[in-house]
């Protein structure tokens, strides 16, 4: 196992199979996806079995899991269990989605005017050239652009307390960026790159210092935490200078029954 994939899914069986039918080539048996269904709709957990079931078929082989279902842990809960389940398996890096997120071939163009040059096809030699020309990176981002805002944007600011905003170094209003480097002709950026739960890879150090002994679920505290790490730890972190991963979400499910914790 090289870098396992991780992916939250919630009440719709339709957007797990649309997303999982668009980065089927992504998985394979050294990119084995791991699934935490957070369904508590008992149709749609049988369906969303029956999906990964489909995937090993076509695969030949067993490369798709269902971790956890049946159980609604909210998308922090999730996150924390893919946390918890990756430090067990060795792999020095995992990738994180979830069932709204969906891979754009280029030539796509970002809100923030960003291009990105990466097809799928090539998504697991990029992020090799990646792991080896920024050796020991620990946190790296696949989209600038997000829905609610930019990442050059300081939004971990926003979520600090008061104590931790009259001590913070950095810049309150943007993100700073030390390097820009080019990665099979993809710009990317490295420097204080806040979490968020947006697609990202992140390594077994950071994934241990964000989610081991921490009660929290929420995700602004994480994000705020990420960078207070990053100033104290040597951490590498980056961003690409555009956005492989949009928001696509085309099958909906009760909102009021959404959980954030």
């Amino acid at each position: 196992m090289k870098i396992p994939i991780y992916l939250v899914t919630y009440n719709s069986s339709l957007q797990f199979k649309a997303t999982i039918d668009r980065h089927l080539t992504l998985i394979d048996k050294d990119h084995p996806l791991f699934v935490i269904d957070n369904s508590n709709d008992e149709s749609v957990v049988k369906l969303n079995y029956q999906t990964v079931n489909e995937v090993n078929r076509q695969k030949g082989h067993h490369v798709a899991t269902v971790l956890y279902a049946g159980t609604n842990f909210g998308i922090g809960g999730a996150r924390k269990l893919a946390a918890k389940h990756f430090h067990e398996t060795g792999a020095s890096h995992m990738i994180y989605l979830e069932d709204d997120f969906v891979y754009i071939d280029p030539p796509s163009h970002d809100r923030c005017g960003f291009t990105h040059h990466v097809n799928m096809a090539h998504f697991w030699m990029w992020n090799d050239d990646l792991l080896q020309k920024c050796k020991f990176i620990d946190y790296f981002k696949y989209s600038f652009s997000e829905v609610f805002g930019n990442n050059n944007e300081n939004w971990a600011y926003k979520n600090f307390n008061q104590t931790q905003k009259e001590s913070f170094q950095g810049d309150p209003d943007f993100s700073q960026f030390r390097k820009i480097d080019v990665i099979m002709g993809q710009p990317i950026a490295l420097g204080d790159v806040y979490y968020c739960n947006w697609p990202h890879l992140i390594s077994q150090r950071f994934s241990k210092l964000m989610f081991t002994n921490t009660t929290t679920h929420w995700e602004g505290h994480w994000m705020a935490q990420s960078v207070l790490l990053q100033q104290g730890v040597n951490l590498q972190c980056g961003i690409v200078l555009g956005s492989m991963f949009l928001h696509d979400r085309r099958y909906n499910y009760d909102i009021k029954t959404r959980s954030e914790g």
